[in-house]
């Protein structure tokens, strides 16, 4: 049981480019209709007050994700 004065968010990482799976960002890939994401934000949202997806910068959350999405900058490793 939580603190009723404490709140918990849960961050889904989700900026990745999904360069060896060929099909673009895994978090956006659909299975039986949905996206790995919308079905990872829905698990998580019963259990905590809010849904956070970190994206790389341009990228919009698929339609089927209840969460607030958080602008990844680009970085590139040296």
């Amino acid at each position: 049981m939580r603190d009723a004065g404490v709140r918990v968010a849960a961050l889904i990482p989700a900026a990745g480019s999904g360069t060896r799976l060929g099909l673009g960002p895994k978090a956006f890939v659909e299975v039986a209709g949905r996206s790995l994401l919308g079905r990872s934000a829905a698990a998580l949202a019963p259990h905590v007050d809010e849904v956070l997806v970190a994206l790389p910068a341009g990228l919009d959350l698929p339609g089927d994700v209840l969460a607030r999405a958080v602008s990844w900058p680009a970085y590139t490793a040296s």
